[in-house]
């Protein structure tokens, strides 16, 4: 008894894309007399279900005239029933379909703890009921992993599910699991931590000594190479993290965009922070930056300012420095590399047959260092 039912299994969910509209369509399938399929968005179908799972059946277009149909669908296999008072009866057309906008939360579905998710497989159960149509059995399809599946988004997929992690990554009171031997391939600290004889290598996990939203944007860095650095807070914090575990390719990126943008407070900020890190590139690029007259007053009357002369104050020597060269200076020197453009710089790197990439404040660390 009880109505037709049909389940979707989604392999590998955590990889399929989250961008709005994308959807994973499932094969067309026959229940209750009459031709289907179901349309799942992992990051929801529009703008109002950003964030959510939403789910839709449909009739293939080629289907002639309507049908109507009550229907259930749950991301969960409970033993939920059809109710007549509750469950309208909906008319399918060809191509248009009826469904749940917001059905579950995406992050819920993906967490560590999921009720949603077996193996990575998200299912999706459906319960129908066509008027006037005999009941069919249950039938299963699956929707099968792409076969281009690229390594990125199944690194992504393996960060996301913690399939077969081997430690443990902690953030607050946010444990994360990871894989051991990407985090040795991407950090030599990570390497030295989970291989020898430390501490981290017994107990096998590691604290990273930050928030959580920092943590998932360092693990996403080194298991995609991807990073989004449009919150210039988050790119700092995501700079003191990459240089304590010494991942060049994240600090060369961090140290590139806190370098654009910069307004007076912000320059006072990131010159502590180069201080702070060692990186005399970006803090050369703050100190000329603040040298020019009608920024310095500014500076000085700034909240930032108070907590240089404060913490760090023979950095003043150093704004000094930029604001006025003492003579033996530029006896020494050739040029202030700091003043030179990106152009320039390259073309002095190249001169010297040092390598020529990377950022203006990575240029100015081998020409000064050299």
């Amino acid at each position: 008894g009880g109505p037709p039912r049909h389940t979707l299994h989604i392999e590998h969910f955590a990889a399929r894309s989250s961008e709005i509209g994308s959807c994973v369509a499932s094969p067309v399938f026959e229940l209750a007399g009459q031709r289907w399929f179901v349309k799942v968005y992992p990051g929801g179908n529009e703008e109002a279900s950003e964030g959510f799972v939403s789910v839709f059946l449909e009739r293939p277009e080629s289907e002639a005239g309507s049908v109507r149909a009550q229907f259930l669908i749950r991301l969960r296999n409970t033993e939920k029933f059809l109710d007549p008072v509750r469950h309208e009866v909906r008319e399918f057309k060809p191509a248009m379909g009826w469904g749940y906008l917001k059905l579950a939360k995406r992050e819920e579905v993906l967490s560590q703890n999921s009720l949603y998710l077996t193996d990575g497989t998200l299912s999706v159960y459906l319960l129908l009921r066509v008027y006037g149509e005999p009941v069919e059995e249950v039938e299963t399809t699956k929707v099968e992993a792409p076969s281009g599946l690229s390594l990125r988004e199944a690194l992504r997929a393996a960060l996301r599910s913690g399939d077969q992690a081997d430690v443990r990554v902690l953030a607050g009171d946010v444990v994360i699991p990871a894989h051991s031997f990407i985090l040795g391939v991407r950090s030599p600290v990570f390497k030295a931590m989970l291989g020898g004889e430390m501490k981290e290598a017994q107990t096998r996990s590691v604290d990273l000594l930050t928030d959580e939203v920092t943590a998932r944007a360092f693990l996403d860095f080194l298991y995609c190479d991807e990073v989004d650095l449009s919150s210039l807070d988050l790119c700092c914090h995501l700079l003191k993290l990459a240089h304590r575990f010494e991942v060049a390719g994240l600090v060369t990126a961090c140290v590139a965009t806190l370098e654009k943008g910069l307004d007076v407070p912000s320059a006072v900020e990131r010159l502590m922070l180069a201080d702070e890190l060692e990186l005399p590139g970006l803090k050369a690029v703050c100190c000329t930056y603040l040298a020019w007259p009608e920024r310095l007053p500014e500076a000085q009357a700034s909240q930032p300012w108070e907590r240089l002369v404060e913490t760090r104050p023979r950095l003043l020597a150093e704004l000094l420095r930029a604001v006025a060269p003492p003579r033996k200076r530029w006896a020494e020197e050739s040029r202030d590399w700091s003043m030179l453009s990106l152009a320039d710089l390259r073309n002095e790197c190249s001169s010297r047959r040092l390598p020529t990439s990377g950022s203006k404040s990575i240029l100015i660390d081998r020409l000064m260092k050299q």
